[in-house]
Order: C-alpha cells, then sequence, then structure tokens
C-alpha cells in the first residue's frame, strides 16, 4: 500500500510534457528570434531613412542650382555670351558669323533686337536686327558711339566717377535716350549699363522694361567690334528660358526629370516627357498638403518657387526604387534568416523533446539549455533597447551638433556689427589724435600711411569750409575729377552740421543730393555705400573736426568692406578656441575658394562645392556631412549676411559624434559578449557547485552497489547538496558499522562454534573494538563468581600499575552492568570496561586503552561507536553463556582450566596436525611445590584458593590458541601449538616466574607459591599422546629432584 502511494505521488518532470516545451519555445527561442529580427528591421528602416535623406539633399542642391540657371536672364546671358565666344573664334568669317547670329535671333524671344559694329565703330547691318521700325541707322551708330565713350571715359578714370558727372551724362543725352525709349523701355540706368559690359541688366522684380547686354567681341585692347541685345519684358513668359532648358536638359532619365507648374494655368512641363504622370500626382499632393518634399509610392517631388514669378515653381522628381528595392532585399534577407533560425530551432526542440520523453535529458544538458534559454530573452531586449537608443542618440547628436553649427555661424556673421561698431569708435578717436588737432601734416603722413599698410583705411581726408582738402593721404593734387568730389562732399558735411542756415558753400548739386544724405547728414557714423560709376562696396565715415583755432574741418575716411570683414573673420578664427574646443571656424571668399582662414584640404574644399553653389544662391544656412582626407566632418556653410565677401561655415568631427554611437554600440556588443560570458561561467559554476556533486553523489550510490562502503564523499558547500553529502556519509558510515558489526557477529559466531575456548572468542571480540574504535591497547578479564566482586582476573600479564586501572574500570562496569569510560591518572589514558553478562550472570569484561585525545572532560564516543560496543556485547554475552553451557562440561569448576579428558582430546588433535602439517607442537606439565604443606598448614580451602590463582597466572601467560588444563591434583599441563620446544621453554620460564613473583593473600595470610615445570616437544619425532606426557612428566621429576621452582626440558626434545 505504501509503495503504491509513493509511486502515485512520485515528482513528474515537466519537461517530458510537449506544452512546456511549446512554452519554452515560443518565449525563450522564437520570441529573442523576432525581437532581433525587428532590432535589425528598425536599423536597416534607419539606414534607408538617412539614405533618403541624404538623396533628397542632393537633388535639392541640384534643384537650388537648377532654379539658378533656370531663369530667363541666366539663360539669355548664357545664350549671349555663348554667342560672343563663337564670334571670338569666327572673327574672321563673316559669313559664319552671320548665321550665328540668325540662329542666335531664333533662340531668342521674337521682338529681341541686336545692333552690331566693326572695329572702326561702324554699324554692321549683316550682324544686326533691330525690331522697332522708328529707329534709324543714324540713331543706332549714335548709340553705339555713346555707349564706347562712356565706357572708354569711365575706364580712364575721367567720367561718370562722381554723382555730379553722372548727372551731366544723364542730362546731355536726356533728348536722345527719350527717343530710344521704344528700344530700351523706361526706368533704364544707361550709366550703369554702358559701363559694365558682359553683364545683364533688367529684372522682373524691379521696374526693368527690358533686358539689357552689350560687350566687345574681342577684348578692348584688341577691339575687333561688339554687339549690343535689348530683350523687351513686357510679353516675355517668365518660363520662356525654362522650357528650352528643359528640352536641352542632359540629366533627364527615367528615374530622374526636372519641371516646373504653374499654380494659375495648371501647367506642367518635365524635362522627361515619361514621367508626367507621376509628376501630376505629386504637384497635386504638395499643393493640397504643401508638404515639401513630398514623399509618395517610389517618388519624391521637391519643389522651388521661381525666382521671376510668383506662381511659377520648379520642381525635381526622382525615383527612390532602387533604394526601397535594396532596402526590402536586405529585409527579405533578414527575414529568411529568422524563418531559418526558428525553423532550426524548432527542429532543436522537437529533438530535445523526444529524448526528454524517451531517454531523458542528463541533469547538465538540463541545466545550461534552460539557463542559456532563459538568458537569450532580457539579452535580446537589452540588444533592442541598445539600437534604439543608439539610433535615436544618433539623430539627437546630429541635430544637436547642427544646430550648435548654425548657431555659430549666425552669431559669427552678427558679431560683424560689433566689429563695425569698434571700428567706429576707432575712427571717432582719430579726431583727437594730437597730430591731426595741430594739423601737423607730416606726422598725420606718418600716422595714416601705417593705417593705409595695415589695411584699417583706404583714405583718409580733411576738408575745409571753403572746399580746401587740407590733407589727404590719396595724393588728389593730380586727381581733378576725385578732387572736385571729396570738396563738393566735405562741404555738404560741414553744411548740414552748421548750426547757423545761412551757411552755404560755393557750389553744391541739388541733383544727386539724396544719394549721400545720411553721409551728410549723420556724422560719426560708418556708412555702407556704392560709389558712383562702381559695384564695389566701401564704408564711409564723416565727422565734422573743430581745431585748436576753432576752425571747422570735414572729415572723410573710406574704408574697404572686404578688408574690415577679412581682418575680422581673421581674428574670429585665431581666436576660435574660444567658442570650444570642438567646433573649428572655417572661412572662404565667396569670389575665390582658394582663399581660405585657416587653410583647407583640396579635397575639403572640392567636397565642399555642393554646399557653396547651393549657400550662393538660396543664401541659407547648409548643413550637411563632408569629407576630409583623413576624417568626415559635419559641417555648415552660409554666405554671410554682414561679411557677404565670404562664406563664414563651422566644421566639427563627424566621427565625434558617430564615436559615441559607435561606443554605444560596442557596449550593446560588449554587453552581449559579458553576458554571454556570464552565462556559461554561471553555467560553469553551476554544474561545478550543482551537477559534480550531484555526480559525485551519483557515483557514490554505484560505489555502494558495488560494494565499496569505505568511500567518503567530500563536503561540497553548507546548502542541500552538501546536507545530502552528510547525509549520504552517515549513511555510508552506518553500513558500514552495521556491516563490520555483521562481520565481527559472524566471525565470533564462528568462532565459538569451531573453538571450545571462550578465551578465544573473548579475543578475537576486544581485537575487533580495538580496530573498529581505534584504541590504543585491548583485552579480556574474567570473573570469578563464586569468590565475590573483587575475583577479577586479566587475560595477559601487565604490569601493576596498569592491571589495577583496568581492574577498577572494569570492576565498575561488572558492578553497574554498563560500559564505564575512566581517566587514569597512572597511565594518563582512558580506560573503557564493557561488561559481559547474561541475565545477571556476569562472565567477565573487555576493556579497551584509549588516548588522552580522545576526549578533554570524558571519553568521546559517537552513537554508531556506542552502538556497535552494545550490539557486540550483547551476542557476545549469548555467545558466551552458551559456551558456558559447554565448557561447565569441559572444564574444571575450581581452576576453570579443561578437564583431563579434553585436555587429552585436544593434545591428540594437535599432534595429528602437527604430524600432517609437519609442524611443532608442545607439552609442558606443572606441580605446585609443597602443597601438601598449603593444605596442612592453612587448610583445604586455602589449598584451592592456590590452584585457582596458580591457574589464573597460568592463563594470563599463555595464547588464546594454547590449551591449559588440570591433570591431576596439584598437576597441570599445557598444550603449546605451533610452538617449538625452545619458544615453550620461555612460555614455561614466563609461567614459572609469574608463579613466583605473586603474592597470593587469602583472608589475613598472605601466602607465595613456587612450581616446578617440565616440557616436551613433538620435534619432527612419531610420539604418540601417552610418550609426550611421559616424557614431560620425567622432566618435570628433574625440575622437583634439582631443588624445584625451576623449568627442565625433557632430553628427548633437545
Amino acid at each position: 500500500m505504501n509503495n503504491s502511494n509513493v509511486n502515485d505521488t512520485a515528482f513528474k518532470s515537466r519537461l517530458s510534457q510537449p506544452t512546456a516545451w511549446v512554452v519554452l519555445f515560443v518565449f525563450f527561442a522564437a520570441l529573442p528570434i523576432l525581437i532581433y529580427y525587428d532590432c535589425y528591421g528598425r536599423y536597416i528602416d534607419e539606414q534607408f531613412a538617412r539614405s533618403r535623406e541624404d538623396v533628397v539633399k542632393i537633388f535639392h542642391r541640384e534643384l537650388t542650382s537648377f532654379g539658378s540657371k533656370a531663369t530667363n536672364r541666366q539663360i539669355f546671358l548664357q545664350q549671349l555670351q555663348s554667342y560672343r565666344d563663337g564670334l571670338r573664334r569666327n572673327i574672321s568669317e563673316p559669313d559664319r558669323n552671320a548665321v550665328l547670329s540668325e540662329s542666335l535671333m531664333q533662340e531668342l524671344p521674337e521682338n529681341t533686337s541686336m545692333i552690331a559694329w566693326d572695329k572702326d565703330s561702324n554699324f554692321v547691318e549683316e550682324l544686326s536686327a533691330v525690331k522697332q521700325d522708328n529707329l534709324n541707322r543714324e540713331q543706332h551708330e549714335k548709340l553705339i558711339k555713346i555707349l564706347l565713350n562712356a565706357h572708354s571715359d569711365f575706364s580712364a578714370g575721367a567720367n561718370l566717377q562722381t554723382l555730379h558727372q553722372i548727372e551731366y551724362f544723364e542730362k546731355e543725352h536726356a533728348d536722345f535716350f527719350s527717343q530710344i525709349a521704344p528700344l530700351t523701355g523706361r526706368a533704364f540706368s544707361f550709366t550703369r549699363a554702358f559701363t559694365s559690359p558682359n553683364s545683364m541688366f533688367g529684372s522682373y522684380l524691379d521696374t526693368s522694361e527690358t533686358f539689357f547686354y552689350w560687350d566687345f567681341i574681342n577684348n578692348q585692347n584688341n577691339n575687333q567690334g561688339g554687339f549690343m541685345v535689348f530683350i523687351p519684358l513686357n510679353s516675355l513668359p517668365v518660363t520662356f528660358g525654362l522650357s528650352q532648358v528643359l528640352l536641352r536638359d542632359p540629366s533627364a532619365t527615367p528615374e530622374f526629370s526636372n519641371g516646373f507648374f504653374d499654380r494659375t494655368s495648371g501647367e506642367i512641363e518635365l524635362s522627361y516627357p515619361g514621367l508626367l504622370q507621376p509628376a501630376k500626382q505629386g504637384v497635386s499632393l504638395y499643393i493640397d498638403g504643401l508638404k515639401n518634399p513630398i514623399f509618395y509610392d517610389d517618388w519624391v517631388l521637391f519643389v522651388q518657387p521661381l525666382a521671376e514669378s510668383t506662381s511659377v515653381n520648379i520642381f525635381a522628381l526622382f525615383s527612390t526604387k532602387a533604394l526601397r528595392l535594396s532596402h526590402e532585399s536586405q529585409k527579405n534577407s533578414a527575414r529568411t534568416a529568422a524563418i531559418f533560425l526558428l525553423i532550426i530551432t524548432g527542429i532543436f526542440f522537437y529533438y530535445s523533446f523526444s529524448l526528454a520523453s524517451t531517454t531523458g535529458l542528463s541533469l547538465r544538458k538540463k541545466m545550461a539549455g534552460l539557463f542559456l534559454l532563459c538568458m537569450q530573452l532580457p539579452i535580446s531586449i537589452l540588444i533592442f533597447l541598445g539600437v534604439q537608443f543608439a539610433m535615436s542618440q544618433e539623430r539627437l547628436l546630429s541635430q544637436e551638433a547642427e544646430s550648435q553649427l548654425v548657431d555659430l555661424v549666425k552669431k559669427v556673421d552678427h558679431s560683424a556689427l560689433d566689429h563695425y561698431r569698434t571700428t567706429t569708435e576707432w575712427l571717432k578717436s582719430l579726431k583727437n589724435l594730437p597730430e591731426v588737432r595741430a594739423l601737423d601734416k607730416q606726422k598725420m603722413h606718418e600716422t595714416f600711411f601705417e593705417f593705409n599698410r595695415q589695411n584699417q583705411l583706404s583714405s583718409f581726408y580733411l576738408i575745409g569750409l571753403d572746399g580746401s582738402v587740407e590733407f589727404d593721404i590719396d595724393n588728389l593734387k593730380n586727381d581733378n575729377t576725385n578732387r572736385i568730389f571729396i570738396k563738393d562732399l566735405g562741404m555738404r558735411i560741414l553744411a548740414a552740421s552748421s548750426e547757423n542756415n545761412n551757411l552755404k558753400p560755393a557750389v553744391l548739386s541739388t541733383s544727386v543730393e539724396s544719394l549721400f544724405d545720411k553721409i551728410t547728414r549723420k556724422t560719426g557714423n560708418m556708412h555702407l555705400v556704392v560709389w558712383p560709376g562702381t559695384s564695389r562696396q566701401n564704408f564711409v565715415f564723416t565727422d565734422v573736426l573743430t581745431m585748436n583755432d576753432n576752425k571747422r574741418h570735414a572729415i572723410i575716411a573710406t574704408l574697404d568692406k572686404t578688408e574690415i570683414d577679412r581682418n575680422y573673420l581673421r581674428q574670429v578664427v585665431s581666436q576660435q578656441h574660444r567658442l570650444g574646443i570642438d567646433n573649428e571656424m572655417i572661412i572662404l571668399k565667396e569670389d575665390d575658394i582658394s582663399e581660405t582662414m585657416p587653410r583647407l584640404s583640396a579635397t575639403f574644399k572640392a567636397n565642399l562645392l555642393p554646399m557653396l553653389s547651393t549657400t550662393r544662391l538660396s543664401n541659407i544656412i547648409e548643413t550637411d556631412r563632408v569629407n576630409d582626407e583623413n576624417d568626415r566632418l559635419l559641417v555648415a556653410i552660409s554666405r554671410g549676411v554682414n561679411t557677404s565677401d565670404f562664406f563664414i561655415g563651422a566644421r566639427f568631427s563627424w566621427h565625434k559624434i558617430t564615436d559615441t554611437i559607435q561606443m554605444t554600440y560596442l557596449l550593446v556588443i560588449a554587453g552581449l559578449v559579458f553576458s554571454l560570458a556570464a552565462s556559461i561561467l554561471l553555467i560553469t559554476i553551476l554544474i561545478r557547485e550543482f551537477l559534480i556533486p550531484v555526480s559525485v553523489l551519483s557515483d557514490g550510490a554505484k560505489s555502494i552497489i558495488g560494494g565499496n562502503l569505505n568511500l567518503e564523499l567530500p563536503m561540497f558547500a553548507r546548502d542541500e547538496l552538501g546536507e545530502l553529502s552528510t547525509t549520504f556519509n552517515s549513511m555510508t558510515r552506518r553500513l558500514r558499522n552495521r556491516l563490520t558489526e555483521l562481520t565481527v557477529l559472524y566471525n565470533l559466531t564462528q568462532k565459538a562454534s569451531t573453538s571450545h575456548s571462550q578465551r578465544e572468542v573473548f579475543d578475537l571480540a576486544a581485537a575487533n573494538l580495538q580496530k573498529h574504535l581505534n584504541a590504543e591497547s585491548s583485552g579480556t578479564t574474567w570473573y570469578n563468581e563464586g569468590e565475590g566482586a573483587d575475583s577479577v582476573y586479566l587475560s595477559e600479564h601487565l604490569e601493576e600499575k596498569e592491571s589495577e586501572a583496568i581492574r577498577s574500570c572494569v570492576k565498575s562496569a561488572l558492578r553497574t552492568l554498563q560500559s564505564v569510560a575512566e581517566y587514569s591518572e597512572a597511565l594518563g589514558r582512558y580506560v573503557l570496561g564493557v561488561p559481559l553478562f547474561f541475565e545477571e550472570k556476569k562472565f567477565g569484561a573487555v576493556y579497551l586503552v584509549f588516548p588522552v585525545e580522545r576526549g578533554k572532560d570524558k571519553l568521546h564516543l559517537s552513537d554508531d561507536e556506542k552502538s556497535f560496543i552494545e550490539t557486540l556485547r550483547h551476542h557476545l554475552s549469548l555467545i558466551i553463556e552458551k559456551q558456558r553451557l559447554f565448557e561447565q562440561a569441559i572444564t574444571d569448576g575450581l581452576t576453570r582450566l579443561y578437564l583431563r579428558r579434553f585436555f587429552l582430546a585436544t593434545l591428540e588433535k594437535e599432534i595429528n596436525r602437527s604430524k600432517r602439517y609437519q609442524l611443532e607442537v608442545s607439552v609442558l606439565m606443572l606441580d605446585i611445590d609443597h602443597f601438601k604443606n598449603f593444605n596442612d598448614t592453612y587448610g583445604h580451602q586455602a589449598g584451592d584458593f592456590v590452584l585457582r590463582e596458580t591457574a589464573q597466572r597460568i592463563m594470563e601467560s599463555i595464547r588464546s590458541v594454547d590449551t591449559p588444563g588440570r591433570y591431576g591434583g596439584e598437576e597441570m599441563a599445557v598444550i603449546l601449538p605451533q610452538t617449538g620446544i625452545k619458544d615453550g621453554f620461555v612460555v614455561a620460564e614466563r609461567i614459572r616466574k609469574a608463579i613466583e613473583s605473586a603474592e597470593y593473600q587469602f583472608k589475613n595470610d598472605s601466602m607465595r607459591v613456587t612450581a616446578s615445570l617440565g616440557i616436551t616437544s613433538l620435534h619432527n619425532r612419531d610420539l604418540s599422546i601417552e610418550e609426550m606426557i611421559e616424557e614431560a612428566d620425567k622432566a618435570l621429576y628433574v625440575a622437583k629432584s634439582k631443588g624445584r621452582n625451576q623449568v627442565r626440558i625433557a632430553p628427548e626434545a633437545m
């Protein structure tokens, strides 16, 4: 019944059930694989988004460049410059030039007019085409003459340098200019147009009505003629040139096209007509949502307004199909790998389930597998979070770095205003210089020449109230035109600052007064102006100086804006460590990028060109990643708002951003590797701490089954396994003790069944106890019930102090009928007495001697040792009781020696065995000297006491295998098996001395006894029992006759 209950409640492993394996597979195999797949999918999605952003940025720049070139102004300029270059190449072939002119007029708008002249400045009709019928040849030639003279005078610095000269020029030719108004249109700037060849004038965004261009066919020093072109704007569509560019666009492909759409008319035109349908869809989405760029299907539409129109927008349409296909290919590969892993893992799980259900899995495999599975889910989540963090962190760091660079560029450009203010304050301080106030011209020349040399000043003038130039560093004495201009400007400054409204300069121009109103009226400031007749910007500083003699002078100082900006930016670059150690400022000249601060590599400048072209056209701050020779840099750059002649940029090492991200990825990978290593280490530790002890326990159990009970398992740790190991050792020890008990009991039983000697049984029991309890020595004692509690006899002769200690302990044990351990001061050891009794009948005791190390205050015995002692004592008592009944029939009741009949039978056996095995056997005969006198003197009781004590001395002096017997009266005999005559003599002599040295205390009398002994040996002779007894008896007779108390050897045994 109990076995049935055990089987019903036995532990059943969950791993043999399919549900457990399904749960393990789903949560700890499939779910981590799906997390890895999702993590990789997010990563390649991020890479796809970045690649698409990079492509959009590239096409954005291309569209910006395209938009700047697709205006009518730029297209016409390019066509006219190409026509000019063609004329220059074919200067000696008039017919070919005529063909070029005809081809050009076909490309230009229908109402375009062109006037050409030869090297003698004569009108060339073959190359000209004037669409205005009201203009004649003379007007054409006069227009050519006015243009060439104006340009010649301006280039030589003879005219059109000052406002006065410009005003005079336009007044001089006002009537003629009104006549050609149908050609030039209204609000035409003749001065600027005629003094600037190879430039396109006119715009849709101002009051111009005409595009105007002129240039020489060859350079001015080798004049071969020239041409001028007038293109009316009134009827010219803003998309005229754009349509032509789209028709000739070499970049148009089935995956990319430039185009434009008009939001008013709905017109859409592309360079690749086959993409009209996706273009319409994208334009519709843009108009509806106003998102830019527009992503739809596999297309991206990027839109920009056309500079010359408010309703026309240009766009770039390009396909991202290749990127999408690459992205999908990567995702498909990842999906295939995930499915493959799921299949392989599923097969592995099914195989493991089959093993668990049939042959079973080892603990090592279970623990390693379960632990690795449990680690997969947290590791996969850790990797997922790490990758997500790294991707988001990269975006944040990139945006933050871009924002910092943009702010830095804006700050540097805006701080130029502070530099201008500082310069203004420095200019104000010049009038306080001692040499200026004293008008020390020599000293002033030295001072201001140094300022000029250091590019701090371009020019400096002091003008008197009467218009006299008191000081200048330009040496205007021989430059009458500029001298008049400076004189006029100085007088205006003094007039504007005079508190006396009646004070007026002698000659003042009134037609251009508003042009320099701020310069003349707002003194003490720098003003940015364009000098008449030039396109160069300069700072002009004006102020009023009162001399020591109270004379007032006008101060006019000019500063080259480009030099001022260059000095400021050079100072910024040299002190950029204040802007942050991670950022580096870069400065490039807008019209000459070879001029940089600091020095930039050619590779970096070449890779920077797309950004420069975009920011040059759009005036926005461009940010992008640019490769240098040894690094990849995040760059923000823009054309300065205040420092317009320079590109201002800042760069930052992209690796400092990616290094942080790479460090995050490395930490994720390191975390993964560390987790796996830690898992393997933990599994190893678990195997060492759990599986190895279990294996040792299993091997120990197998060893016990094999019969090895001496195995002692190590104590692994203070845990359940350690407790199990301890319990196992206790079990093994108990089994070993029980086996020892059974073995000892078996040997005792065997001994008792084959031997009639209780002493042999006692000695065997004592020897086993000594061995099992690790005692120093052991022995037996006998108890003579008829003589009282003190009649305890030792089985061997010992020293007196040792004998007394043993007797004392044994007497206590026999008195209490319990095992007693006492510490003997005389011996310095513990003595343990084990009483032998049966139902109140005492037989004697077994004693054991232990070293003092076995206990401090008392002898320490384990429970197993106590149990062994008690079991042996109990069974030994039963054996002795059985032998006692047998010995009562074969032993003498007084002396406890064997009776003569049993003694002779034993002697016969020993003689036969000795003969058969060629062994020795000796027999000694003993007779108490003068025994009759003891009886006569002390009585028969004293005689019995002497017999008993003498028999005890004999037993104490012989071995347990020896057989003592009472041969008759006071005559005793001992059989010594396997003992020759010499050894027999030693035993006989030991008996004699033991008897002689003993003091017998009988009542109040002290008695001493001696004995005579005779001994003989078989000595390879064929003797009978009677013959051996006779030889020993004769030797005894000789001992008595020779004086007693001695041992004599039979002569025949010699």
